[in-house]
């Protein structure tokens, strides 16, 4: 059962193939703050693809910095950097010892998250 009450009445979607729901299900039931990590760091990683050719991005550390830095970029919309900027604040309020449902639904919400940085603009 679900831990986090919004995601409860929300049907179970399958995972799509190479997202961090499919790729780190496993690994969220054995160390739940790692798969957490590892699905941060994807979001990371996209947006730093997404700012290859932007030579400020270089010196940005942090996800959400960089999330802001595409939006004002018109890379990424508001909307998409806000998404960003909530998924990092519930990875920071998780404590080490945060259980295997909740790093579950981590993951499902950083998989809702990359989707939309996938998406060509106007989609």
């Amino acid at each position: 059962m679900r831990r986090i009450p919004e995601l409860a009445a929300v049907p179970e979607a399958p995972a799509l193939p190479g997202s961090p729901q499919e790729e780190l299900a496993g690994a969220a039931a054995v160390d739940p703050r790692s798969a957490v990590d590892a699905a941060a760091a994807q979001i990371g990683d996209r947006l730093r693809e997404m700012l290859v050719d932007d030579p400020d991005a270089a010196s940005i550390l942090t996800p959400v910095a960089l999330a802001r830095h595409a939006a004002r970029r018109g890379v990424i919309t508001p909307q998409t950097a806000s998404s960003v900027e909530g998924l990092f604040v519930l990875r920071n309020l998780a404590t080490d010892a945060m259980g295997a449902d909740k790093a579950r639904d981590f993951l499902v919400l950083a998989d809702a998250v990359l989707y939309t940085l996938r998406a060509k603009p106007g989609e």
